[in-house]
């Protein structure tokens, strides 16, 4: 099995939510002597072409009525301001040391893949996989709208929101995904990150059934770093994600790479259930990254392992409880 990243797998599958960036005591000193020319220039550089994208964002839905802001955006709001925002996306990673974005394989069009699910999710870097997939409609939590620039960008790139508080708001959520993905290229593409959280990389977590829902053909995207320090990944416990930006914008350059995988069109019984063919995409993908496919998830901040009917935290003393457990069938 291949190799990806770093991480091979193994029988007893390693904590997915710790991460710490290990570094030779060679590395930090020149993380340091870099970090304290290029930290403050990149961040710079990158807030200026960040903070451009906000009137433009604005401007795509300016003088529309509520009724044409629900459907796709057309026109020169459409092309125009989506060829400035992609400029302005891309020259933000670049400055943040993302020089070259290497792809493999062809992303499918609208038709071929209503939506693409990219894993293993890491950080919110991640979001330089916009750059090659043309902006792809993302999902978003709701209380990111209110956020300066991002809550603009969200508007403009017309994704679905959900307040994870709020069963009534997932409902509707789920019923706009299963919409957009079933309407045969009226929407956009849409972009997303099954595990619904972000890991050390070291596995893949259990898929969340949402890309899944509508039993449309997806396609896989496989998204990694492969760099000498593993400086881009944000998780539960460990690096923070000041930690992460730091460390990332103080390499001379951070390498990315996205592969797409071929379109995976769901049998009819994978249709019917969306775990099941949740399932089965995971364990696709984590073949092709050569990592485990696992039971792991997170629910509400506290990151479990499901066993039957039962949630078992991942910390001690659960580790030990399902030690016992299987032991006891």
């Amino acid at each position: 099995m291949e190799k990806r990243d770093g991480h091979a797998a193994t029988a007893d599958y390693p904590h997915p939510f710790i991460h710490r960036v290990k570094m030779t005591t060679a590395q930090r000193v020149k993380g340091i002597i870099l970090g304290s020319v290029l930290f403050p220039l990149r961040m710079t550089l990158a807030a200026v072409f960040f903070l451009l994208m906000w009137p433009l964002a604005l401007l795509r839905s300016a003088g529309l009525s509520q009724e044409e802001r629900s459907r796709p955006i057309v026109g020169w709001r459409r092309w125009l301001l989506h060829v400035l925002i992609w400029s302005l996306n891309r020259a933000v990673f670049f400055c943040l040391g993302f020089v070259w974005i290497e792809v493999k394989g062809r992303r499918a069009d609208l038709k071929e893949a209503p939506v693409l699910v990219v894993a293993p999710h890491s950080g919110f870097m991640d979001m330089v996989v916009l750059t090659p997939t043309q902006l792809a409609t993302v999902v978003s939590r709701s209380e990111n709208l209110s956020l300066p620039v991002i809550g603009a960008l969200l508007e403009f790139n017309q994704s679905v929101v959900v307040s994870r508080k709020d069963p009534e708001s997932r409902k509707k959520a789920v019923a706009e995904i299963k919409e957009r993905l079933t309407s045969n290229g009226y929407w956009p593409q849409m972009l997303m990150f099954p595990e619904g959280t972000t890991t050390n990389g070291t596995v893949l977590m259990k898929f969340k059934p949402g890309a899944f829902l509508a039993g449309v053909p997806i396609q896989p995207v496989l998204l990694f770093y492969p760099n000498t320090l593993d400086t881009t990944r944000w998780t539960y416990k460990g690096t923070t994600w000041v930690e992460a930006l730091w460390h990332t914008t103080s390499q001379v350059y951070t390498k990315v790479t996205v592969e797409y995988l071929p379109v995976y069109t769901p049998s009819q019984e994978e249709k019917d259930d969306p775990n099941l063919y949740a399932d089965n995409v995971q364990k696709l993908m984590a073949r092709s990254l050569g990592l485990p496919a696992t039971d792991y998830v997170m629910e509400g901040r506290v990151p479990v392992r499901k066993l039957g009917g039962l949630s078992l935290p991942v910390e001690p003393p659960a580790k030990a409880a399902l030690a016992l457990l299987r032991r006891d069938g």
